[in-house]
């Protein structure tokens, strides 16, 4: 057998048929440049030695635990079975060119494989499941329309940047999706491998509305430190759109699990975004989703202002929390469980946030609801983390408004995103005058709108100009004759109201007491506030929310 297989390798340019399989139990088999082998079958090269300078055409399956030697210029490796798959064992070796014509089924890599030439894609796909194929300097994908590498498993298609500057990986899964790795110069040992999953990323964020079923995976190695690179992948229409095309832009999740965005093109089925490499070796993933802004803002609501932070009057006057679990500005909008059970009760209430194109309300508006905890923060509504905001615009006016606070505005178009925007710092511009209440050098949103009409009055008045006046009630006589039915000795307790104007959970007409004595508990008069901290004292007095009616 040995000397029979060594003797083909002598004849050059004649071919030698195998007409069942072919197995090599330690021989030397030769076959040299011009000369062909054809397989009808296996090639099983167990513990011999394999060298192909020529061409090796196998119609069955191709494992070598032995030694495979086929990257001479001249040699190829052909799958062209007819009929189901052919699996590819090289044993971890490179080859110089690998040829995929099938009529029917794929090939599939049941080792790492490397290729130093060409992988052909005539007809059919290279399917390289849980092992790593590696294209190197120089190798190329040539392939006919459909045809592709399918990388979908855990295995990565790996290619060199030492060259290359942008390379096109030609991959998909069920179909094709291939992703684009561009780099701003070579470099000398770097590395990139990427596969494709043909489902939504688990970790989007929770109020995703508009996302890509497929997300790309880009491992990247021994990029000078904190490399920018631009990816871009191509998704199917309509398979991947889940949601609003319009709404999705690219979008990173880095190796710290942050996210960043960038842009998409819906024209030609592409997101795009950008990984940076940092300072050692990791991965990234690629998918589109909604564009999140992530936009630090802090305000104090003076009702529960208690000279540093806000009480959380609401959170802890029952067990359960008085804090709904659905928003009170948008009843799609609502955590599961309660609010109390998050942020160690650090929620102070519900809160809406604005983004205006314009500072009067037209245009485009984006409103959000959102969480405010006790130390002014605007949080997601896991209580915790900053607020980031969906489809948010890239400038706009940006408004903090409460159910029975008087809102406050940016007093200019605000780059979102670029800065924190801190509402408790006097020196913040708010669209306006007397926009907030000054607690000796801090801000904070005027209480007492008792019935939500954007004023703040401790008797009944009137605004505008005769003849055309508008009657402005006493939000004292609201809290008293609405919120108590008239009865000044009245309390309204455990009760989540607008009439509760300090958010303490209590409505009451003229301070109290709760609790049996020595643990009593004083329940500040909510008409008190009203007058007191909302109007400075003055009975004349009138607070007008400086935010444009939109």
């Amino acid at each position: 057998m040995k000397n029979k297989y060594k003797f083909l390798g002598l004849l050059g340019l004649l071919p030698f048929f195998a007409s069942a399989q072919l197995t090599n139990n330690g021989a030397t088999i030769v076959i040299e440049s011009g000369a062909k082998l054809v397989v009808e079958g296996n090639i099983s090269n167990t513990t011999g030695t394999i060298t192909n300078s020529g061409t090796i055409e196998v119609k069955g399956d191709f494992v070598s635990d032995g030694t495979l030697n086929s990257n001479t210029s001249t040699s190829e490796i052909v799958f062209n079975g007819s009929s189901g798959d052919q699996n590819f064992d090289s044993g971890d070796v490179t080859v110089n060119k690998v040829t995929v014509n099938k009529t029917a089924g794929k090939v599939n890599l049941t080792d790492n494989l490397g290729i130093s030439s060409e992988l052909a894609l005539t007809d059919g796909l290279l399917d390289i499941g849980a092992f790593n194929l590696t294209l190197e300097d120089g190798a190329t994908v040539n392939s006919t329309s459909g045809n592709y590498i399918k990388a979908n498993g855990v295995g990565v298609v790996v290619k060199p940047y030492s060259s290359v500057t942008s390379y096109e990986f030609p991959i998909g899964g069920d179909q094709y999706s291939p992703i684009t790795v561009s780099a701003p110069a070579v470099d000398a040992d770097a590395t990139v491998g990427v596969n494709v999953e043909e489902l939504a990323v688990s970790e989007n964020p929770g109020d995703v509305d508009s996302y890509l079923e497929r997300n790309w995976t880009i491992a990247y190695n021994n990029f000078n430190n904190n490399t920018d690179l631009t990816v871009t992948g191509d998704y199917i229409d309509p398979d991947d759109i889940q949601g609003t095309e319009a709404s999705i832009v690219g979008a990173v999740l880095d190796a710290g699990m942050e996210w960043s965005y960038g842009t998409a093109d819906a024209t030609n089925n592409e997101v795009t975004g950008t990984v940076n490499t940092g300072e050692s070796n990791s991965s990234a993933l690629l998918t589109g989703t909604n564009l999140f802004r992530r936009q630090p803002i802090k305000a104090f609501l003076a009702g529960p202002y208690n000279g540093s932070t806000m009480n959380t009057g609401l959170n802890d006057a029952t067990t359960d929390g008085l804090i709904p679990a659905t928003s009170p500005y948008d009843n799609s909008v609502s955590i599961s469980g309660l609010v109390k059970g998050i942020a160690s009760g650090s929620v102070v209430d519900w809160v809406e946030i604005e983004m205006r194109e314009n500072a009067d309300g037209t245009g485009s508006v984006s409103t959000y609801s959102k969480f405010l905890l006790s130390d002014g923060t605007v949080a997601n509504l896991d209580g915790t983390t900053p607020a980031v905001f969906r489809d948010a615009p890239e400038n706009a006016f940006v408004v903090v408004d409460h159910r029975n606070h008087l809102g406050v505005m940016t007093s200019s178009s605000f780059l979102i995103g670029s800065n924190p925007l801190d509402f408790t710092n006097p020196l913040t511009g708010t669209f306006g005058t007397d926009t907030q209440k000054n607690f000796s050098g801090t801000s904070a949103l005027y209480p007492g709108d008792a019935n939500n009409d954007l004023y703040v009055r401790a008797k009944q008045g009137t605004v505008g100009v005769f003849p055309n006046l508008t009657v402005v009630p006493s939000d004292r006589d609201v809290v008293l004759n609405s919120g108590l039915g008239g009865n000044v000795d009245g309390i309204l307790q455990e009760t989540y109201s607008l009439y509760d104007v300090n958010l303490d959970g209590y409505v009451v007409a003229k301070q109290t007491t709760v609790g049996v004595f020595p643990n009593l508990t004083v329940i500040p008069s909510e008409r008190d506030i009203i007058l007191n901290v909302a109007l400075g004292g003055d009975v004349d007095g009138q607070k007008t929310e400086q935010v444009p009616e939109n």
